[in-house]
């Protein structure tokens, strides 16, 4: 005859071998119909992951290019590949480039020279004036400003002439100087184009 406390001790016998995975005899997850504790329903996972990685990175691929790519469409013209996108980028990097040079002055403030031009920080601490603008864009402080990111804060700001480190202003603080003569300046020396003059 069943009584409450068998008919328990039955049921909770049965849902516990139900489940509870065959193989490694941990309790499966719940509501799971193929009894797979976690340890398996992973491996099982790899192995599908592995077997279908062509049909997986299609299904991603597709859906990035008909999804998500249209949303950085330039104008009309949808970018098709992200080769494509890094050029575009490139070529907006050097007129972006190209522009603030030519604010700031065509040639180095220092030797004259007009190649590798660079934007310097003529008082110095451009490192912690970086610092200071990616806090800004809320970044932590071990972060700073990079050069594609210092260039577009300049045409942002509409090309400032100061900056400002620690709550001390720089006026004209920004110059262009050859990438020897940037190099050389932070040794205290002079660049080798004056050797050569």
């Amino acid at each position: 005859m069943w009584t409450k406390e068998k008919k328990k001790e039955y049921m909770h016998s049965y849902y516990k071998a139900r489940y509870t995975c065959t193989k490694y005899k941990l309790p499966c997850q719940h509501g799971n119909k193929k009894s797979e504790c976690p340890i398996c329903k992973k491996e099982a996972s790899r192995r599908y992951t592995i077997a279908h990685a062509d049909n997986i990175r299609a299904k991603r691929m597709k859906h990035y290019y008909e999804v998500v790519k249209p949303r950085d469409g330039i104008g009309d013209k949808i970018i098709k590949t992200p080769g494509e996108k890094r050029i575009k980028r490139n070529e907006r990097d050097r007129e972006w480039r190209r522009a603030i040079l030519l604010h700031y002055g065509d040639k180095c403030a220092i030797c004259g020279d007009t190649s590798n031009l660079e934007i310097d920080h003529k008082f110095g601490y451009g490192r912690d004036h970086r610092k200071e603008l990616a806090k800004t864009l809320g970044r932590s402080e071990k972060y700073f400003i990079g050069g594609g990111g210092f260039y577009r804060w300049l045409l942002t700001n509409n090309y400032p002439n100061d900056y400002t480190v620690n709550g001390v202003m720089y006026k004209d603080g920004f110059r262009v100087l050859c990438k020897s003569c940037n190099v050389m300046q932070k040794k205290k020396d002079r660049c080798n184009h004056f050797a050569t003059k």
